[in-house]
């Protein structure tokens, strides 16, 4: 595995861990919440957002500018 794709690997398992942390069932910071509102960046991976849907957590991303 080359190392681009090795630190891509990580990121994205990084980012996952990140959603199941916010939305943990104990202590997560989005408990108790219904909708995230977030923007565009590529951060927000799908991955990412169906563990936000799992937990029954709303994600709609916002629009492109015009």
């Amino acid at each position: 595995m080359d190392p681009l794709s090795f630190l891509l690997v990580c990121f994205v398992g990084w980012v996952n861990q990140m959603a199941r942390n916010l939305t943990d069932a104990a202590d997560g910071v989005l408990r108790g919440y219904r909708y995230l509102i977030q923007d565009r960046s590529t951060l927000f991976t799908e991955p990412f957002r169906e563990t936000l849907r799992k937990d029954e957590l709303h994600s709609p991303t916002r629009p492109r500018r015009t």
